[in-house]
């Protein structure tokens, strides 16, 4: 908003600012010949908007004042506020003068941006999302523009992807969402001049996740209440504390051995198959071969030992999960009588079991919904929710 006021307190003021916008101006902008000059005014005042040198409502000198204080042609000047007028950055008021433009609080086009982990593949969850964040757009006035970063990893981890950042800095998009991206790889996410918000584990702002410790609590209590004593679980992490182990890892781990002991049960690690001590991560083409392997080794350890095969046993996720059940039918081992099942499922792909398991059940239009909202948060600077996604159990009949 420009304010405009005929008193001298408000004109001391005003021409206080003004004077601090051209300080700024000639402290920041230094014009060389060997680029274009209206190139080089326009990204550097872009920038100075970005880093909140130049503040929303901040009146800039005027035009041949600032040529002057530049020492280039009037044109140049002209030329480069104009295209940041364009870009939504600046507005001009007739017989007024240019003003820094307060950031968008509407949401109007949101980006998706997708860096596959394996080249060209882009998962069934984030599919799901996309598709959900799309229909939230649909019904709210919003459109989505995907961005698929297909250079190799090491570029896409080191700079920014070089269409999604130019629309950011021109706020032709508001905000970015992000699905399975790391902050901790992709260090240039957190230099987005626009809200973000992304899927990641990683205990990181702007991140969502799904909470380990809750995750715990209501796999063990579902279990418990099925009945079962001897517990375990077959994850792609690891599931037994060693100095490499994340701090999500050490969270499930901390959680499960208290949840345990609380309801006086034990761990044993004969009946866990997870990442082992040495290993690398566990990828997810590798998962449903690892998820299959895991449950044999589970059952073939235990059968010789003292404490027995285990009676309760949560897999996660649901593409290793698959794998564990096609192993757990060629064993002939009867579900539920001898085994009960907790098995990971998102809700938006159906997946087949012939047995009747209890699921834990994550929903792609939860978390569309929660990261879309965040986005609408920052930009109408609201306090933001939690940036735990909900989960929920679905128990087959008894």
């Amino acid at each position: 908003m420009l304010i405009k006021s005929s008193s001298t307190a408000s004109e001391t003021a005003a021409a206080s600012a003004l004077a601090e916008a051209g300080t700024a101006l000639m402290n920041k902008v230094v014009v060389q010949r060997v680029q274009s000059p209206t190139f080089q005014i326009s990204e550097r005042i872009r920038q100075m908007i970005q880093n909140a040198e130049l503040r929303p409502g901040m009146k800039l000198p005027p035009t041949r004042a600032l040529a002057t204080q530049l020492s280039v042609d009037p044109t140049a000047v002209h030329r480069s506020l104009a295209q940041l007028v364009k870009e939504g950055l600046l507005v001009r008021t007739p017989r007024v003068g240019t003003f820094v433009a307060e950031p968008p609080s509407k949401l109007r086009r949101l980006a998706f941006y997708h860096r596959p982990t394996t080249p060209g593949h882009f998962g069934n969850f984030d599919r799901a999302l996309l598709t959900e964040i799309t229909r939230i757009g649909h019904q709210s006035g919003f459109s989505v523009e995907m961005f698929s970063d297909t250079r190799k990893p090491g570029i896409s981890a080191d700079e920014p992807h070089p269409e999604l950042i130019r629309h950011a800095r021109t706020r032709w998009i508001q905000g970015v969402v992000c699905s399975s991206v790391s902050p901790a790889v992709v260090k240039w996410i957190a230099s987005l001049p626009v809200p973000y918000a992304l899927m990641s584990s990683a205990d990181a702002p702007h991140t969502f996740s799904w909470g380990a410790e809750e995750m715990v609590e209501r796999v063990v209590k579902q279990l418990v209440t099925r009945g079962c004593r001897k517990i375990g679980a077959i994850v792609p992490s690891r599931v037994f504390e060693d100095s490499r182990a994340t701090p999500r890892e050490l969270a499930f781990i901390r959680t499960l051995t208290r949840t345990l002991d609380e309801r006086g049960l034990t761990i044993n690690r004969d009946w866990f198959g997870g990442q082992e001590p040495g290993d690398g991560p566990i990828r997810e083409p590798q998962m449903a071969e690892f998820g299959f392997n895991a449950f044999n080794r589970i059952w073939e350890r235990c059968a010789k030992t003292k404490a027995g095969v285990p009676d309760g046993l949560f897999l996660w996720p649901d593409i290793l999960a698959g794998s564990a059940l096609m192993a757990i039918g060629m064993r002939g081992i009867h579900v539920p009588r001898n085994l009960q099942l907790v098995v990971h499922a998102n809700a938006e792909l159906p997946m087949f079991c012939p047995f009747p398991v209890d699921r834990l059940v994550f929903r792609a239009a939860d978390t569309a919904s929660a990261l879309v909202n965040y986005i609408r948060g920052q930009l109408a600077n609201k306090e933001l929710p939690s940036r735990t996604l909900p989960m929920h159990i679905e128990t087959h009949a008894s």
